[in-house]
Protein backbone atom coordinates (compact mmCIF):
# COMPACT_ATOMS: atom_id res chain seq x y z
CA UNK A 1 0.00 0.00 0.00
CA UNK A 2 1.14 3.84 -0.18
CA UNK A 3 1.03 5.86 3.01
CA UNK A 4 1.32 9.50 2.54
CA UNK A 5 1.93 11.20 6.10
CA UNK A 6 1.31 14.71 6.79
CA UNK A 7 2.66 17.41 8.84
CA UNK A 8 0.20 20.55 7.84
CA UNK A 9 1.58 23.58 7.41
CA UNK A 10 1.24 25.70 10.55
CA UNK A 11 -1.76 27.81 10.96
CA UNK A 12 -2.44 31.49 10.57
CA UNK A 13 -4.12 32.21 13.48
CA UNK A 14 -0.98 30.97 15.40
CA UNK A 15 1.21 33.53 16.62
CA UNK A 16 5.26 32.96 16.09
CA UNK A 17 5.30 29.30 15.69
CA UNK A 18 6.83 28.38 12.01
CA UNK A 19 8.56 32.03 12.05
CA UNK A 20 10.49 31.37 15.09
CA UNK A 21 11.00 27.21 14.94
CA UNK A 22 10.67 24.18 13.00
CA UNK A 23 12.15 20.81 14.30
CA UNK A 24 12.14 17.54 12.10
CA UNK A 25 8.85 15.62 11.84
CA UNK A 26 10.36 12.84 14.30
CA UNK A 27 6.95 11.53 14.75
CA UNK A 28 6.33 10.78 11.18
CA UNK A 29 9.95 9.56 11.13
CA UNK A 30 9.13 6.83 13.60
CA UNK A 31 5.90 6.02 12.04
CA UNK A 32 7.25 5.70 8.92
CA UNK A 33 9.86 3.63 10.48
CA UNK A 34 7.77 1.22 11.40
CA UNK A 35 5.89 0.30 8.19
CA UNK A 36 8.47 1.29 5.36
CA UNK A 37 9.48 -2.29 5.45
CA UNK A 38 5.77 -3.62 3.91
CA UNK A 39 5.18 -0.31 2.54
CA UNK A 40 5.37 2.60 -0.16
CA UNK A 41 5.66 5.11 2.72
CA UNK A 42 6.00 9.05 1.70
CA UNK A 43 6.21 12.12 4.29
CA UNK A 44 5.26 15.65 3.43
CA UNK A 45 6.22 18.65 5.17
CA UNK A 46 3.86 20.87 4.34
CA UNK A 47 5.80 23.22 6.95
CA UNK A 48 8.76 23.71 4.55
CA UNK A 49 7.23 22.88 0.96
CA UNK A 50 4.70 25.99 0.70
CA UNK A 51 4.30 25.23 -2.90
CA UNK A 52 3.53 21.92 -3.37
CA UNK A 53 -0.55 21.61 -3.61
CA UNK A 54 -2.49 19.01 -1.14
CA UNK A 55 -5.15 17.75 -4.44
CA UNK A 56 -1.94 17.79 -6.50
CA UNK A 57 0.29 15.77 -4.40
CA UNK A 58 -3.07 13.15 -3.67
CA UNK A 59 -3.07 13.35 -7.68
CA UNK A 60 0.04 11.75 -8.05
CA UNK A 61 0.65 9.69 -5.60
CA UNK A 62 -2.76 8.19 -5.06
CA UNK A 63 -1.98 7.30 -1.50
CA UNK A 64 -4.11 4.34 -0.12
CA UNK A 65 -4.11 6.03 3.30
CA UNK A 66 -3.05 9.50 4.41
CA UNK A 67 -1.96 9.96 8.36
CA UNK A 68 -2.41 13.72 9.99
CA UNK A 69 -0.48 14.72 12.68
CA UNK A 70 -2.23 17.64 15.10
CA UNK A 71 -1.03 19.68 18.09
CA UNK A 72 -4.04 21.52 19.30
CA UNK A 73 -3.11 24.61 16.76
CA UNK A 74 -3.44 22.49 14.21
CA UNK A 75 -7.15 20.64 14.55
CA UNK A 76 -8.33 23.18 11.85
CA UNK A 77 -6.15 22.39 9.31
CA UNK A 78 -6.74 18.37 9.61
CA UNK A 79 -10.10 19.05 9.67
CA UNK A 80 -10.00 20.99 6.62
CA UNK A 81 -7.25 18.51 5.19
CA UNK A 82 -9.23 15.76 5.62
CA UNK A 83 -12.31 16.53 3.81
CA UNK A 84 -10.03 17.61 0.72
CA UNK A 85 -8.92 14.06 0.98
CA UNK A 86 -11.90 12.20 0.73
CA UNK A 87 -13.08 14.73 -1.43
CA UNK A 88 -10.64 13.53 -3.77
CA UNK A 89 -10.61 9.69 -2.74
CA UNK A 90 -13.22 8.63 -0.29
CA UNK A 91 -11.85 4.99 -0.61
CA UNK A 92 -8.32 6.93 1.13
CA UNK A 93 -8.32 5.73 4.72
CA UNK A 94 -7.66 8.77 6.71
CA UNK A 95 -5.84 8.73 10.06
CA UNK A 96 -5.26 11.21 12.74
CA UNK A 97 -2.74 11.14 15.74
CA UNK A 98 -0.40 13.91 17.41
CA UNK A 99 -0.54 15.21 20.71
CA UNK A 100 -4.54 16.61 20.56
CA UNK A 101 -5.56 13.20 19.35
CA UNK A 102 -4.24 11.56 23.00
CA UNK A 103 -6.51 13.92 25.03
CA UNK A 104 -9.57 14.68 22.96
CA UNK A 105 -9.73 11.96 20.15
CA UNK A 106 -13.34 12.79 20.08
CA UNK A 107 -12.59 15.93 18.41
CA UNK A 108 -11.73 14.12 15.35
CA UNK A 109 -15.02 11.96 14.92
CA UNK A 110 -16.16 13.07 11.94
CA UNK A 111 -16.88 9.83 10.56
CA UNK A 112 -17.42 11.28 6.72
CA UNK A 113 -13.79 12.24 6.83
CA UNK A 114 -11.66 10.58 9.44
CA UNK A 115 -11.32 6.88 9.67
CA UNK A 116 -9.37 6.39 12.92
CA UNK A 117 -7.68 8.29 15.56
CA UNK A 118 -4.46 7.09 16.99
CA UNK A 119 -4.24 7.89 20.45
CA UNK A 120 -0.85 8.34 22.13
CA UNK A 121 2.67 6.75 21.60
CA UNK A 122 1.00 5.24 18.99
CA UNK A 123 4.04 3.41 16.87
CA UNK A 124 2.85 0.35 17.01
CA UNK A 125 -1.12 1.04 17.18
CA UNK A 126 -0.39 2.46 13.74
CA UNK A 127 1.44 -0.28 12.01
CA UNK A 128 -1.29 -2.64 13.47
CA UNK A 129 -3.44 -0.90 11.83
CA UNK A 130 -2.19 -0.56 8.61
CA UNK A 131 -1.94 -4.12 8.79
CA UNK A 132 -5.66 -4.74 9.14
CA UNK A 133 -6.11 -2.06 6.46
CA UNK A 134 -4.53 -4.07 3.85
CA UNK A 135 -6.46 -7.17 4.84
CA UNK A 136 -9.49 -5.48 5.36
CA UNK A 137 -9.81 -6.31 8.50
CA UNK A 138 -11.82 -5.04 11.80
CA UNK A 139 -10.42 -2.39 13.81
CA UNK A 140 -11.75 -3.55 16.97
CA UNK A 141 -9.04 -5.26 18.08
CA UNK A 142 -6.04 -2.70 17.93
CA UNK A 143 -5.53 -1.56 21.21
CA UNK A 144 -4.92 2.40 21.22
CA UNK A 145 -6.61 3.71 18.00
CA UNK A 146 -10.75 5.32 18.24
CA UNK A 147 -12.67 4.99 14.94
CA UNK A 148 -16.10 5.43 14.46
CA UNK A 149 -19.01 2.86 15.47
CA UNK A 150 -22.35 2.27 14.69
CA UNK A 151 -23.86 4.30 18.06
CA UNK A 152 -21.01 6.97 17.87
CA UNK A 153 -17.14 6.39 18.21
CA UNK A 154 -15.40 3.67 19.85
CA UNK A 155 -12.34 3.85 21.85
CA UNK A 156 -10.62 0.59 22.08
CA UNK A 157 -8.57 -0.57 24.98
CA UNK A 158 -5.70 1.03 26.04
CA UNK A 159 -2.37 0.61 25.05
CA UNK A 160 0.52 -0.08 27.77
CA UNK A 161 3.10 2.35 27.37
CA UNK A 162 6.25 0.97 24.93
CA UNK A 163 9.79 0.30 24.76
CA UNK A 164 11.32 2.70 23.27
CA UNK A 165 14.44 0.75 22.36
CA UNK A 166 11.93 -1.86 20.15
CA UNK A 167 10.97 1.20 18.00
CA UNK A 168 12.45 1.32 14.27
CA UNK A 169 14.85 4.05 13.84
CA UNK A 170 12.98 6.89 12.34
CA UNK A 171 13.03 7.45 8.33
CA UNK A 172 15.15 10.89 8.57
CA UNK A 173 15.94 10.14 4.70
CA UNK A 174 12.06 10.98 4.01
CA UNK A 175 12.71 14.42 4.65
CA UNK A 176 15.90 14.60 3.11
CA UNK A 177 15.12 17.72 0.72
CA UNK A 178 14.34 19.89 4.31
CA UNK A 179 17.07 18.52 6.07
CA UNK A 180 19.46 21.79 5.90
CA UNK A 181 16.62 23.90 6.99
CA UNK A 182 15.00 22.81 9.86
CA UNK A 183 15.89 25.09 12.35
CA UNK A 184 15.74 26.87 16.39
CA UNK A 185 15.72 30.63 16.28
CA UNK A 186 19.28 29.92 17.57
CA UNK A 187 20.64 27.03 15.98
CA UNK A 188 20.14 25.62 12.06
CA UNK A 189 20.59 22.99 10.84
CA UNK A 190 19.37 20.79 13.84
CA UNK A 191 18.73 17.77 14.22
CA UNK A 192 16.02 15.81 16.62
CA UNK A 193 17.37 13.18 18.92
CA UNK A 194 14.86 11.11 21.85
CA UNK A 195 16.36 10.08 24.74
CA UNK A 196 13.75 9.62 26.79
CA UNK A 197 9.94 10.83 27.25
CA UNK A 198 7.83 11.91 29.87
CA UNK A 199 8.62 13.51 33.00
CA UNK A 200 7.70 12.46 36.65
CA UNK A 201 7.08 16.15 37.48
CA UNK A 202 3.60 17.40 37.48
CA UNK A 203 3.10 20.91 36.12
CA UNK A 204 -0.43 21.71 36.62
CA UNK A 205 -0.26 24.08 32.98
CA UNK A 206 1.95 20.86 31.24
CA UNK A 207 0.98 18.30 28.65
CA UNK A 208 4.16 16.36 28.61
CA UNK A 209 3.57 14.29 31.15
CA UNK A 210 0.13 13.10 30.73
CA UNK A 211 1.04 12.28 27.20
CA UNK A 212 2.77 9.54 28.80
CA UNK A 213 -0.01 8.62 31.50
CA UNK A 214 3.05 9.89 33.73
CA UNK A 215 5.42 7.65 32.70
CA UNK A 216 9.12 8.02 32.54
CA UNK A 217 10.28 5.79 29.13
CA UNK A 218 14.34 5.76 28.69
CA UNK A 219 16.32 4.66 25.99
CA UNK A 220 19.52 2.72 25.95
CA UNK A 221 22.22 5.07 26.20
CA UNK A 222 23.86 3.20 23.23
CA UNK A 223 21.32 3.27 20.64
CA UNK A 224 21.45 7.08 21.27
CA UNK A 225 25.25 7.66 20.40
CA UNK A 226 24.90 5.56 17.67
CA UNK A 227 21.95 7.67 16.51
CA UNK A 228 23.66 10.62 17.05
CA UNK A 229 26.96 9.29 14.99
CA UNK A 230 25.00 9.10 12.34
CA UNK A 231 23.72 12.33 11.72
CA UNK A 232 25.06 15.16 9.90
CA UNK A 233 23.62 18.21 11.86
CA UNK A 234 25.74 20.09 13.65
CA UNK A 235 23.57 20.97 16.28
CA UNK A 236 21.62 18.09 17.94
CA UNK A 237 18.42 18.87 20.17
CA UNK A 238 17.54 16.16 22.81
CA UNK A 239 13.75 15.91 22.62
CA UNK A 240 13.91 14.82 25.89
CA UNK A 241 10.77 16.36 28.30
CA UNK A 242 13.21 17.26 31.03
CA UNK A 243 16.55 16.02 30.26
CA UNK A 244 18.42 15.85 34.04
CA UNK A 245 16.37 13.81 35.71
CA UNK A 246 18.52 10.55 35.85
CA UNK A 247 21.74 11.99 36.87
CA UNK A 248 23.53 8.66 36.29
CA UNK A 249 22.08 8.02 32.81
CA UNK A 250 22.85 11.67 31.70
CA UNK A 251 26.59 10.75 33.10
CA UNK A 252 26.87 8.15 31.19
CA UNK A 253 25.40 9.89 27.78
CA UNK A 254 28.37 12.38 28.01
CA UNK A 255 30.75 10.13 29.06
CA UNK A 256 29.56 7.85 25.74
CA UNK A 257 29.58 11.14 23.52
CA UNK A 258 33.06 12.09 24.58
CA UNK A 259 34.30 8.59 23.98
CA UNK A 260 32.80 8.61 20.54
CA UNK A 261 34.36 12.31 19.79
CA UNK A 262 30.73 13.68 19.38
CA UNK A 263 31.26 16.75 21.33
CA UNK A 264 31.84 18.88 18.51
CA UNK A 265 28.33 18.76 17.91
CA UNK A 266 26.31 21.59 19.37
CA UNK A 267 23.49 20.01 21.74
CA UNK A 268 20.37 21.59 23.10
CA UNK A 269 18.49 20.80 26.12
CA UNK A 270 15.27 21.32 28.17
CA UNK A 271 16.21 21.53 31.71
CA UNK A 272 14.36 22.64 34.82
CA UNK A 273 16.72 25.16 37.29
CA UNK A 274 15.96 22.82 39.86
CA UNK A 275 17.87 20.06 38.20
CA UNK A 276 20.76 22.03 36.94
CA UNK A 277 21.45 23.58 40.65
CA UNK A 278 21.19 19.68 41.86
CA UNK A 279 23.72 18.86 38.86
CA UNK A 280 26.15 21.91 38.73
CA UNK A 281 29.18 19.81 38.46
CA UNK A 282 27.59 17.59 34.79
CA UNK A 283 26.01 20.59 33.97
CA UNK A 284 29.81 22.15 33.71
CA UNK A 285 30.97 18.37 31.62
CA UNK A 286 28.31 18.65 29.63
CA UNK A 287 28.80 22.39 28.56
CA UNK A 288 32.48 20.88 27.99
CA UNK A 289 31.03 18.52 26.06
CA UNK A 290 28.76 20.27 23.77
CA UNK A 291 25.77 22.09 25.37
CA UNK A 292 25.40 25.24 23.67
CA UNK A 293 21.99 26.22 24.39
CA UNK A 294 19.11 25.06 27.49
CA UNK A 295 15.87 25.95 27.29
CA UNK A 296 14.83 26.42 31.24
CA UNK A 297 11.42 26.68 32.20
CA UNK A 298 11.28 29.08 35.13
CA UNK A 299 8.01 30.06 34.57
CA UNK A 300 8.68 32.73 37.05
CA UNK A 301 10.39 35.11 39.56
CA UNK A 302 7.50 35.17 41.77
CA UNK A 303 7.32 32.43 44.17
CA UNK A 304 3.53 32.58 44.78
CA UNK A 305 3.49 31.71 40.78
CA UNK A 306 5.69 28.82 41.43
CA UNK A 307 3.49 27.50 43.68
CA UNK A 308 0.42 27.89 42.38
CA UNK A 309 2.18 25.99 38.93
CA UNK A 310 2.71 23.29 41.32
CA UNK A 311 6.16 23.60 39.88
CA UNK A 312 7.88 22.04 42.95
CA UNK A 313 10.49 25.27 42.59
CA UNK A 314 12.19 28.05 44.15
CA UNK A 315 12.91 31.51 42.29
CA UNK A 316 16.60 30.78 44.47
CA UNK A 317 16.84 27.76 42.05
CA UNK A 318 16.27 30.16 38.71
CA UNK A 319 18.58 32.55 39.88
CA UNK A 320 21.57 29.70 40.63
CA UNK A 321 20.62 27.96 37.38
CA UNK A 322 20.94 31.88 35.43
CA UNK A 323 24.43 32.24 36.96
CA UNK A 324 26.06 29.13 36.12
CA UNK A 325 24.73 28.79 32.64
CA UNK A 326 26.08 32.28 32.23
CA UNK A 327 29.42 31.77 33.76
CA UNK A 328 29.97 28.44 31.65
CA UNK A 329 28.25 29.91 28.53
CA UNK A 330 25.43 28.84 27.76
CA UNK A 331 23.00 30.22 26.04
CA UNK A 332 19.29 29.96 27.91
CA UNK A 333 15.98 30.44 26.09
CA UNK A 334 14.23 31.43 29.39
CA UNK A 335 10.51 30.92 29.53
CA UNK A 336 8.51 32.97 31.36
CA UNK A 337 4.98 32.28 31.84
CA UNK A 338 2.68 35.70 31.79
CA UNK A 339 -0.84 34.51 33.91
CA UNK A 340 -4.09 35.80 33.21
CA UNK A 341 -4.52 38.18 36.41
CA UNK A 342 -1.43 39.83 35.99
CA UNK A 343 -1.79 43.73 36.54
CA UNK A 344 0.32 46.71 35.90
CA UNK A 345 2.86 45.72 38.62
CA UNK A 346 3.31 42.26 38.11
CA UNK A 347 4.26 43.21 34.08
CA UNK A 348 6.74 45.37 35.34
CA UNK A 349 8.29 42.98 37.74
CA UNK A 350 8.45 40.65 35.26
CA UNK A 351 10.29 43.44 33.30
CA UNK A 352 12.75 44.12 36.30
CA UNK A 353 14.10 40.49 36.32
CA UNK A 354 14.75 40.46 33.31
CA UNK A 355 16.84 43.31 32.72
CA UNK A 356 18.60 42.36 36.66
CA UNK A 357 19.37 38.38 35.42
CA UNK A 358 20.82 40.24 31.74
CA UNK A 359 18.71 37.68 29.97
CA UNK A 360 19.42 37.53 26.18
CA UNK A 361 16.59 35.55 24.90
CA UNK A 362 13.96 34.92 27.08
CA UNK A 363 10.67 34.21 25.82
CA UNK A 364 7.09 35.04 27.19
CA UNK A 365 4.51 33.21 27.08
CA UNK A 366 0.51 33.49 28.35
CA UNK A 367 -0.54 30.89 30.77
CA UNK A 368 -3.08 28.27 28.35
CA UNK A 369 -5.11 25.50 30.05
CA UNK A 370 -3.48 23.24 27.49
CA UNK A 371 -6.28 19.96 26.74
CA UNK A 372 -4.95 16.84 28.96
CA UNK A 373 -3.62 19.42 31.67
CA UNK A 374 -5.25 20.01 35.01
CA UNK A 375 -5.84 23.29 34.80
CA UNK A 376 -7.98 22.85 31.50
CA UNK A 377 -10.29 20.21 32.66
CA UNK A 378 -10.75 22.95 36.09
CA UNK A 379 -11.52 25.78 33.38
CA UNK A 380 -13.65 23.70 30.97
CA UNK A 381 -15.66 21.96 33.65
CA UNK A 382 -16.38 26.20 35.18
CA UNK A 383 -16.85 27.49 31.51
CA UNK A 384 -14.36 30.09 31.92
CA UNK A 385 -12.34 29.21 28.55
CA UNK A 386 -13.26 32.50 26.41
CA UNK A 387 -11.91 30.43 22.94
CA UNK A 388 -12.66 27.24 21.49
CA UNK A 389 -10.75 28.35 18.35
CA UNK A 390 -7.57 25.63 18.96
CA UNK A 391 -5.27 28.17 16.73
CA UNK A 392 -6.03 30.69 19.70
CA UNK A 393 -3.76 28.08 21.86
CA UNK A 394 -0.64 28.74 21.06
CA UNK A 395 0.63 29.82 24.04
CA UNK A 396 0.49 33.86 22.63
CA UNK A 397 -3.09 34.29 23.36
CA UNK A 398 -5.05 34.64 26.35
CA UNK A 399 -7.98 31.91 26.17
CA UNK A 400 -9.49 33.14 29.50
CA UNK A 401 -10.60 36.57 30.73
CA UNK A 402 -7.45 38.58 31.73
CA UNK A 403 -7.64 40.86 35.32
CA UNK A 404 -6.50 43.67 33.28
CA UNK A 405 -8.96 45.11 30.36
CA UNK A 406 -7.98 43.04 26.86
CA UNK A 407 -6.47 45.82 25.29
CA UNK A 408 -4.31 46.81 28.39
CA UNK A 409 -2.67 43.10 28.54
CA UNK A 410 -1.81 42.51 25.04
CA UNK A 411 -0.03 46.03 25.28
CA UNK A 412 1.93 44.88 28.36
CA UNK A 413 2.69 41.63 27.00
CA UNK A 414 4.01 42.76 23.72
CA UNK A 415 5.63 45.55 25.55
CA UNK A 416 7.89 42.93 26.99
CA UNK A 417 11.26 42.30 25.92
CA UNK A 418 10.66 40.00 23.41
CA UNK A 419 13.11 38.95 21.00
CA UNK A 420 12.81 40.88 17.60
CA UNK A 421 10.04 38.44 15.79
CA UNK A 422 7.59 38.90 18.87
CA UNK A 423 8.37 43.24 19.21
CA UNK A 424 5.12 44.67 20.28
CA UNK A 425 2.52 44.84 17.79
CA UNK A 426 2.01 48.84 18.53
CA UNK A 427 5.82 49.69 18.88
CA UNK A 428 6.53 52.12 16.33
CA UNK A 429 10.06 51.14 15.53
CA UNK A 430 8.62 47.83 14.21
CA UNK A 431 9.45 46.90 10.78
CA UNK A 432 6.95 44.48 9.24
CA UNK A 433 5.64 44.68 6.31
CA UNK A 434 1.84 46.43 6.48
CA UNK A 435 -0.16 43.69 5.56
CA UNK A 436 1.49 41.24 8.25
CA UNK A 437 0.72 43.84 10.94
CA UNK A 438 -2.88 43.70 9.83
CA UNK A 439 -3.17 40.07 9.45
CA UNK A 440 -1.49 39.91 13.29
CA UNK A 441 -3.71 42.86 14.37
CA UNK A 442 -6.86 41.07 13.60
CA UNK A 443 -5.93 37.98 15.44
CA UNK A 444 -5.91 40.25 18.53
CA UNK A 445 -8.97 41.34 17.57
CA UNK A 446 -10.91 38.82 17.54
CA UNK A 447 -9.38 37.11 21.00
CA UNK A 448 -10.46 40.39 22.49
CA UNK A 449 -14.14 40.31 21.21
CA UNK A 450 -14.10 37.11 22.60
CA UNK A 451 -13.04 38.30 25.81
CA UNK A 452 -15.29 41.48 26.12
CA UNK A 453 -18.28 38.44 25.27
CA UNK A 454 -17.06 35.72 27.92
CA UNK A 455 -16.43 38.57 30.53
CA UNK A 456 -19.89 39.99 30.34
CA UNK A 457 -21.26 36.67 30.41
CA UNK A 458 -19.52 36.29 33.57
CA UNK A 459 -20.60 39.53 35.34
CA UNK A 460 -23.85 38.59 34.61
CA UNK A 461 -23.98 35.62 36.32
CA UNK A 462 -22.06 37.43 39.16
CA UNK A 463 -18.85 34.85 38.90
CA UNK A 464 -15.18 36.15 38.56
CA UNK A 465 -12.61 33.45 36.93
CA UNK A 466 -10.48 31.71 39.62
CA UNK A 467 -7.00 30.60 38.49
CA UNK A 468 -5.67 28.46 41.62
CA UNK A 469 -4.91 25.73 40.21
CA UNK A 470 -6.29 22.23 40.98
CA UNK A 471 -3.98 20.37 43.60
CA UNK A 472 -2.36 17.30 42.25
CA UNK A 473 -1.15 14.71 45.19
CA UNK A 474 0.59 12.42 42.72
CA UNK A 475 4.75 11.60 43.25
CA UNK A 476 7.01 14.48 41.25
CA UNK A 477 10.41 14.98 40.42
CA UNK A 478 13.92 12.42 40.26
CA UNK A 479 12.55 10.79 44.04
CA UNK A 480 10.11 9.42 42.13
CA UNK A 481 11.69 7.85 39.03
CA UNK A 482 12.51 4.58 40.68
CA UNK A 483 8.76 3.89 40.86
CA UNK A 484 7.87 5.08 37.36
CA UNK A 485 10.44 4.27 35.05
CA UNK A 486 10.19 2.37 32.35
CA UNK A 487 13.45 0.31 31.89
CA UNK A 488 15.39 0.09 28.22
Amino acid sequence: MKVLLITPPGNPDVIGGDDVFIYEPLGLEYLAGAVRDQHDVRIQDFRMDRETQLEDLLEEYKPDVVGLTADSPDVPTVYDFSQRIKAKNDKTHVVVGGHHAKFRPFDFYRPDTIDSVVIGEGVFSFRELIQHIEKDKPLDDIAGIAYPGGDGQVLTASRPQPRLDDYPGPARDLVQAHRSEYHDKLMKPIASVRSTVGCPYRCNFCSLWPFTDGRYLTREIEKVVEEIAALNEPNIFFTDDEALIDRKRMTLLVEKIEEAGLNDRNYFMYIRSDSIMRNQDLVERWADAGLALALVGFESFMEGDLSDYNKSNTVKNNWGAIRLLQRLGVKIAAQIVIRPDYTHEDFARVKQFVEEAELATPTFTILTPLPGTPLFDKLDRENILTSRNWGHYDLMHAVVPTKLPIEEFYEEFFKLPHEKYLQSLFAAEQEKPEAEKIAQARKFFSVIRAHRKKRKELEQQGRTVDLLFPEENQPMGPEAVNSQVEEA
